[in-house]
């Protein structure tokens, strides 16, 4: 997860897991402050070398990451 306090013009984030251990559920996700519910989801699907992107431009003041779910 990363902070933004006053906005970003261009954000990329790439996560690779191990071929022995995938999630079974990756999402993008965006909230205003810690703590709070996201104000946006999305799920993702892993690529053929079990990784996970995010890119995002023109972005307000957020927290912005991804999270993964083992079960």
């Amino acid at each position: 997860m990363r902070g933004f306090n006053a906005g970003a013009g261009q954000y990329v984030l790439q996560v690779t897991f191990d071929p022995a251990a995938l999630p079974v559920r990756c999402d993008r996700f965006t909230r205003r402050t810690p703590g709070q519910s996201p104000l946006e989801t999305e799920e993702l699907t892993l690529d053929g070398h079990h990784c996970a992107h995010l890119v995002a431009e023109g972005l307000p003041p957020c927290l912005l990451g991804l999270r993964w779910d083992w079960e």
